[in-house]
């Protein structure tokens, strides 16, 4: 457990702790409680990953002896015994050697493991109980759920593979406190904000300068609102909002500036689009509105929705600008936020185009490339897709997780987990890792993502539009409220209601 636990931190475990673990190895191939101890199923599965997730080989002596004794434990019933004294099968000792066999590169679909009763998938399913639960206890089945769902030790923690990243953009500060222009300087105040750490504090004061990101996130927004290329600011002025927001600051006095008053007049200016080519653009607005409690007018939503595309996925740029519009995963995975930060939907088929495109652009491992045509996954993709996934609700109904034709599952999470690298950083693609600045802001966002929402959506009422503004009308006599609710931004659970009673 400790190797593991060394691992999945990304530090190395020691050569030595390593070539003990092999010493402890018994002659039958497994391993037992204690050196010397007899063999068995438990402790034998636990070596097997340690040995995999500290970088040995499946094909070393040592795993292939562990795997051989762990066929010896497998009974007829397709499950595994404790050990070589006890003949039938158990949850625990089951599932923890579907681990370490699925760990091994195994394939536990095919009839090397098939016994008369079926797989070892099939032995546990048969000892559930009708409750839910493996002999009617937490532990067993605590144990018992890793393996059904096919997955192998370590598991990886997202928020300190956030923890980490930060780490890394520790490095990156420049002596002004910020990241370079202040498109990257508000983008790492977010990612700091939404690990819970404070980006105007002393944790976060250079070195040398004292200057903290969100001191230099006020020197640089000016110019940085101000320089923005043709058809406004509305990206610009949405960052820095959705920075100063979340790090506890008033985005409408900022740097001298009503951020939130001049986006309102963006969008006024172009309604009911917040920029009149970029689709991006118009979808970071209404989650920099929804974040400052701004109403987003109905028709600001329902412009996004009118550009979804026939294959579920949204373009860069408004489909009335080209001939030709194809989708692409980030202003897809970002537009499902808005709509969601908008109110949610108005009909069930935008989040059901939505899943169908991210489904077909999807890699084997879960990762995502920014368009369906790209050869690789990148980081930057797989982040903004896994954000709009959780932003439409999948993570309840439909967890991002993916079965493999071995009996593993893994997940798009584990896919975003891979670009990181052992400094904290996340690499843009395993050929391009230079741009690690974007990528590990991009990947912090998502494993941090504040959008856990719980909406239903109204298909029978006609007077509905998506929105805050009017929120969400019930079909006539109906006695039900929905209340379109974005997540638990500050991850402290309060939330509150506001409500008018009309009579009818």
């Amino acid at each position: 457990m400790a190797i593991m636990a060394k691992t999945v931190s990304w530090q190395a475990a020691s050569p030595e702790a390593i070539a003990r673990l092999k010493e402890w190895q018994n002659e039958d191939g497994g391993w037992g409680s204690l050196p010397e101890e007899p063999s068995n199923t438990k402790h034998t599965s636990l070596s097997i990953q340690a040995l995999i997730a500290a970088g040995e080989s499946p094909m070393c002596q040592e795993v292939l002896d562990a795997v051989l004794y762990l066929q010896e434990r497998q009974s007829e019933d397709a499950g595994f015994a404790s050990s070589a004294s006890v003949p039938a099968s158990d949850p625990e000792s089951t599932s923890a050697a579907i681990q370490a066999l699925l760990a091994a590169g195994e394939e536990l679909l095919n009839s090397k493991w098939h016994r008369s009763a079926g797989t070892p998938f099939d032995a546990l399913l048969a000892v559930q109980g009708e409750n839910g639960s493996f002999g009617s206890s937490v532990g067993t089945t605590s144990a018992a759920i890793p393996g059904l769902v096919g997955r192998s030790l370590p598991f990886p923690g997202r928020r300190l593979a956030a923890v980490k990243g930060l780490e890394w953009l520790h490095s990156q500060q420049m002596d002004d406190g910020g990241f370079g222009n202040g498109g990257f300087t508000a983008d790492a105040v977010y990612a700091i904000a939404l690990c819970d750490q404070d980006p105007g504090g002393p944790e976060w004061a250079h070195p040398v300068t004292n200057k903290t990101p969100l001191e230099a996130l006020e020197a640089q927004t000016n110019h940085y609102v101000n320089s923005a290329p043709a058809g406004g600011p509305a990206g610009e002025l949405s960052k820095v909002i959705r920075a100063v927001n979340a790090a506890g600051g008033t985005p409408y006095s900022f740097a001298g500036m009503d951020l939130v008053g001049q986006l309102k007049e963006v969008c006024n200016e172009y309604s009911p689009k917040c920029h009149p080519s970029k689709v991006f653009s118009h979808g970071l607005a209404l989650i920099a509105l929804q974040a400052a409690d701004e109403t987003i007018p109905s028709t600001a939503v329902g412009t996004l929705e009118e550009a979804q595309l026939d294959d579920g996925g949204w373009p860069w740029a408004w489909p009335s600008l080209d001939s030709n519009p194809e989708a692409d995963v980030d202003s897809t995975g970002l537009s499902i936020q808005a709509i969601v930060a908008g109110g949610g939907p108005s009909s069930p088929l935008v989040i059901e185009g939505f899943s169908a495109f991210a489904e077909s652009v999807r890699f084997a491992n879960g990762a995502y490339p920014d368009v369906p045509a790209r050869p690789d996954p990148n980081c930057n993709s797989t982040a903004l897709a896994i954000e709009g996934l959780l932003a439409a609700g999948r993570h309840r109904d439909q967890p991002l997780i993916i079965p493999l034709d071995t009996g593993a599952t893994i997940s798009s999470w584990d896919a975003l987990l891979g670009f990181q690298e052992p400094s904290g950083s996340f690499a843009f693609t395993s050929s391009r890792q230079e741009s690690r600045l974007v990528a590990t802001l991009e990947a912090i966002r998502a494993l941090m993502s504040p959008f856990y929402p719980d909406y239903q959506p109204t298909p029978e009422a006609n007077t509905t539009k998506a929105g805050r503004e009017g929120a969400r009308s019930a079909p006539s006599q109906a006695a039900w409220v929905v209340a379109p609710f974005s997540g638990d931004h500050n991850y402290k659970g309060p939330t509150c209601l506001s409500h008018h009673h009309m009579e009818t």
